[in-house]
């Protein structure tokens, strides 16, 4: 016989297992009504608004077996309203043309002034600056040799060596009396540029000195002392190029300022015709006082000899012996002191 009691407990096992089920299924409802509930909220999301909108759709189908399926679909449709397009428009900058006129040419003219061309006129008209105004070197060569080879001129018979500046300095021609340039004193070379240059330097158109006229001035204690310092020669130019040129219509020193002062025989102004200063002779190779009684004989012989005036006894740039002068020379003791006095008749002045 059955117990009561176990039959109960047979009955009553399936019923409470059906309740357990509907327990569940409240529990399900639950969630899904709370789910559905905050899906159907309007939340607002980085700033913009969501429209959603929810349609829940829920089938519970409980079988006889006990078991509940639900099929919940929940559709969410979103919308997303887009922020309005923005269309940027950029208007182009006009094209923008520049026209530049050219500036019409100018010409200036200067018109030169009087004093200007009073001026340019003067430094043309200046006389002895050409070369070409004294003699080539083909007329002074030849003219020295025959001067040096010609009648007595006291002294030792040597070859000399002679050289021609312009008014400006500048070394016109060298040449010497020899048959080369070692038959001279080589030093004399140098010495008789600058015995040219000092008398041109030192004479005016008005009146010439002498190197041989500068010999007592410029000793101590005297008015000159100190001039043989003043102008030192140009070492530069006096040793510069070939040797084998010296002499030669090419010598180095042709173009160019020897410069230096000599105080001694040898070195005469030359002049011409109307009394225009051009420049001067220098002579070197004997006697300070042969030395000047050659430039004597061979300025002659240039025709370039018109003395305007001069500081010794008689009136012109001769060599002087009286000792109370202020201009004098020392004697040579060859006899040049009679040939020096002789030189006013023999070679006059001026004299064609």
């Amino acid at each position: 016989m059955d117990d009561p009691q176990s039959s109960n407990m047979a009955v009553n096992v399936p019923q409470k297992r059906v309740s357990q089920r509907k327990r569940g299924y409240h529990w399900l409802s639950l969630v899904l009504a709370l789910t559905l509930f905050f899906w159907a909220g309007t939340p607002t999301v980085f700033g913009s608004q969501l429209a959603q909108t929810v349609e829940p759709t829920g089938e519970a189908t409980e079988e006889a077996t006990g078991e509940a399926t639900v099929e919940a679909t929940s559709e969410v449709t979103t919308t997303v309203e887009a922020t309005p397009e923005l269309t940027t428009t950029v208007e182009a900058t006009p094209e923008v043309t520049t026209t530049v006129e050219a500036t019409p040419e100018v010409t200036t003219t200067v018109e030169a002034t009087p004093e200007a061309d009073e001026e340019e006129d003067q430094t043309d008209e200046l006389a002895g600056t050409d070369c070409a105004e004294l003699t080539s070197h083909a007329d002074l060569t030849a003219a020295l040799v025959e001067v040096v080879t010609a009648a007595d001129s006291g002294g030792f018979g040597f070859n000399m060596w002679a050289t021609l500046v312009n008014r400006d300095g500048e070394v016109c021609a060298v040449t010497f009396s020899g048959e080369n340039r070692g038959d001279q004193f080589p030093a004399s070379r140098i010495v008789s540029a600058q015995k040219a240059n000092t008398a041109n330097a030192l004479s005016l158109p008005g009146i010439a000195l002498s190197t041989a006229n500068l010999y007592t001035a410029v000793q101590p204690g005297n008015s000159l002392f100190g001039l043989q310092e003043s102008s030192p020669v140009n070492t530069t130019v006096a040793y510069a190029g070939d040797a084998m040129a010296y002499g030669q219509e090419d010598d180095p020193l042709v173009g160019s300022r020897i410069g230096g002062i000599n105080v001694f025989g040898g070195g005469l102004a030359l002049y011409d015709e109307d009394g225009n200063i051009l420049g001067g002779v220098g002579v070197s190779g004997d006697t300070s006082c042969t030395d000047h009684i050659i430039a004597w004989k061979l300025r002659d012989a240039l025709g370039l000899d018109y003395v305007p005036g001069g500081v010794s006894l008689t009136g012109d740039d001769n060599i002087v012996f009286d000792q109370s002068s202020g201009w004098a020379h020392p004697e040579c003791g060859s006899g040049e002191v009679e040939i020096s006095d002789a030189l006013l008749t023999d070679y006059p002045i001026g004299a064609e």
